[in-house]
Parts: structure tokens; sequence; C-alpha cells
């Protein structure tokens, strides 16, 4: 008997009881020809290993010889085999899930996947999958992932999955390594990676074909689908599979980079830069509302050791994570930093003075486009220096789209910016244009 079998509940299993919410149920199976109860127990139970409990329960001698057309028992509790329950938590972009019907659709949060579901991600787009034993799946940008099979216990609390990516990158956080029956299988053009409890990431090469599995906690085995070897990959290792090759041995992934002071921003796009590591071939920056990476709002790849179009999309506390590829495309570990936003409500556009423009006018006009609703006030700031530290000006006032100077201005550089504020408090400033006033 196979793992993933499609046959979850066959026409001679009967569930005695009709309701399936509460314990105490009983299971009865109708015994076949060849059957024994490890298949038995392989097949429908949680683990293999409750073929001892089949065997007590119903007290059964040898567990290799059962009388077909005879009936084994067991609690339904103990039945690891009933349609799995996977949940989309969280999703930023372009995300679609092609049902097995073939319908196409945009999932919303707590779309429930099934069997046979297949889960695709766009260019900047990502997308959080929960199991029902509470471990995470994070599908990366352009990524393929088809839900090949989804088994889960009674009680929610084992998962048997099998899940097949084609292209793009996923990660993959067990709860509990220590649930015995649980197995997970990533199976991609060139290897399967089984595991029963770890912190791993499987990535495709939509090219190539090439697998990279890469190890944070706990172990997995990699098997090559073309020449079967296998390898074991432990903590702190990755290993690259092609389909025409022997697999190497697993290498020691690259450190976390050293990130450089990050701090808060008034700005809607912010900037990071980090060291350079020897060997590296690629940075992967990653953004987040939650440091558990679920709610994921950015995530590219740069070959510069820095990032200049890191997007927010609210005010509060975002999670940024690094990690180095190496040349083989097997990512290494994260370095992980806090920055805090203060960009909304966002400021308004500047039309007038241009920027860096000279004006005659000692008494200025200033104008501006409002962006957004429910601004209340604006602040508006004229000061002699690009910090301000020597504001000439500071003034809070309605809604306008512009400003005339009451007082005169002598020649010289002045700097001015413009914030909105609304019920919340006051978001960032848009950035200095330059007056010369001659």
């Amino acid at each position: 008997m196979k793992l993933f079998t499609k046959k979850l509940l066959s026409a001679c299993l009967v569930i005695i009881l009709f309701s399936l919410n509460c314990y105490g149920q009983v299971w009865e199976y109708e015994v076949k020809k060849g059957d024994t109860l490890w298949d038995i127990a392989d097949e429908y139970m949680i683990d293999v290993l409750f073929y001892k409990r089949l065997q007590k329960t119903n007290k059964i001698n040898n567990p290799y010889l059962l009388k077909p057309g005879s009936t084994i028992t067991a609690p339904v509790e103990w039945l690891g085999s009933l349609p799995g329950k996977a949940n989309v938590i969280s999703k930023f972009g372009h995300v679609i899930v092609i049902q097995n019907n073939s319908k196409k659709i945009s999932p919303t949060l707590d779309y429930q996947i099934e069997a046979g579901d297949n889960l695709i991600t766009g260019p900047g787009s990502t997308a959080t999958v929960e199991f029902s034993d509470g471990s995470i799946l994070s599908v990366y940008p352009q990524s393929n992932l088809e839900f090949n099979a989804l088994l889960q216990s009674f009680d929610g609390t084992v998962v048997k999955a099998r899940l097949v990516v084609s292209r793009g990158r996923v990660d993959i956080d067990i709860s509990d390594e220590g649930v015995k029956g649980r197995r997970l299988e990533i199976e991609s053009p060139s290897a399967i990676t089984a595991v029963r409890g770890t912190v791993f990431r499987v990535g495709v090469d939509s090219v190539t074909n090439d697998t990279v599995t890469e190890v944070v906690e706990g172990q997995v085995d990699v098997t090559n689908l073309e020449t079967k070897d296998k390898v074991a990959v432990v903590s702190g290792l990755g290993s690259k599979t092609s389909s025409d090759t022997q697999s190497a041995p697993p290498v020691t992934l690259l450190t976390e980079p050293r990130l450089h002071k990050s701090g808060n921003t008034d700005n809607q796009l912010g900037s990071l830069s980090w060291e350079k590591l020897d060997g590296a071939q690629y940075y992967r920056i990653r953004v987040a509302m939650d440091e558990n990476f679920i709610d994921t709002i950015y995530n590219k790849i740069t070959t510069d050791n820095r990032a200049d179009d890191i997007y927010f999309l609210e005010n509060g506390t975002h999670y940024v994570s690094v990690r180095a590829s190496d040349t083989n495309n097997i990512e290494g570990f994260d370095s992980i930093t806090t920055i805090t936003v203060n960009a909304y409500p966002l400021p308004p556009l500047i039309v007038a003075p241009l920027i860096n423009s000279i004006s005659q006018h000692r008494r200025p006009e200033f104008a501006w486009q409002v962006v957004g609703d429910g601004i209340k006030n604006l602040q508006f700031q004229l000061a002699k220096d690009k910090k301000f530290k020597s504001v000439l000006l500071d003034k809070i006032i309605e809604p306008t789209d512009r400003l005339k100077l009451r007082d005169k201005l002598g020649n010289g550089q002045y700097y001015w910016r413009v914030a909105s504020i609304d019920n919340t408090g006051r978001g960032g400033f848009s950035n200095p244009a330059i007056l010369n006033v001659e």
C-alpha cells in the first residue's frame, strides 16, 4: 500500500456513528486477501506502528495472517487518512488557485486548500498556508505548487501531505518535530524531499529544473528522481539535485550578512545595505509585518549589497530579512532587523515652486496636491538647511492646495516640505524642495 493513495475511505470502511465531530466513534474495515495489520495501519492509521494497537484491540495472534472477510475495528481517533485541511492565511499581490476541477479562483483569506489544488504566485507576490497541525508553508514569488495529496488525523494534529513544486521556492516550518506519524514530501522535477519535522526550504530552477534544499533546523532526506540516490541534509547544510547527475554532497549554508544600521523612516520607500559576503552570488530581501514572515509584502533578489526600493504599506514595525545565495543558488541563513515606519498618511505631491527653482518674488506661493482621503490638516515647514535644523516657519494649516508667505524672504537658498495629518497623526514629510530667491 502506498502512503499517498487517492482512496481515503473505501466502500468497505464504515463509520458506525454518523457524526465526525466527537470522540468515541468506531471505524470498521473489511479485510481483503493479502492484507496485513502493517498494511492497514500504514494506509489508514496515524502511524504504521498503530498495527500493535490494532492487534491488541482486535485480539489478533498473527498480524500478517488475516482472514479475508473478517472485520478490523478501531477508534476513529486513530485514523490518519481523513481529507486534510490547509488554509490560506496570508497573501500579497497576484495569487490564484486552480482547483481540482480546473476552475481558476483568487483565494480569499481562510480559503481551504484541497487535494488536487494548484497554488500559483505572480511576480512580487507571496502566499502563506497553514496546515491543521499548525505547520506553516510560505510560497515565494513566481511559484507553482500542487497539493498532490492532503490527509490528516481525526483531530487534525497529524498531517500527511505530498506537495509538488514545479517552479519557484517554498519555506516549510513544521510546528512540532515530535509528532508521531507526520509525513511531508516535497516533490520537484528532479528530487523528492521527505521530512517528518524540521524547518527547511526547497527551490526549483525554472530553466534547468535543478532543485536546491536548505535545512535551517532538523534533517531532511533528498532523493534524486533519476538516479535514486538519497542524501541526508542536516541543519546548517544545503544540497543541489540535478536530474541527470549524482547528487552532490551537502554544503555549508552561507552565514548571515552583516546588516548596516536601519532605524526608523518617514518614507513609503526605504533602503537597507549590508556587508558583502564572500561566495555570494545574490541576496534575497524579504519584508513582513510580523516576525514569522507570514504576512510578507516584499520578496526580491539583488546582486548588489543594498536594496533601495523597499516599500512599506502601512505605519508600524516591519521585519526585514536578508540572506545570501552561493553560486549553486543555495540560500543561507537570514539576518533579520526591524524598521519602524511612520510614512502614512502620505505627504502631498509638490507642484510649485519647482524643485531647485529660482524665484525673484520675495513672498513666493507654495502649491501641492493632497494625496488620499481623510486628511484633516497639513504641516508646512520652511528652513535654511536641508535637515531642517534651522526652521524659519513651521505652520499647521487647513488641507488646502497652496500657501502664500506673509513675510518677505531675503536672498539665498531655502528648503521647504509639507506633511499630511489625519485622525491617526502626522505622516512623513515630502522630500525637501529647494527654492533660490534672488
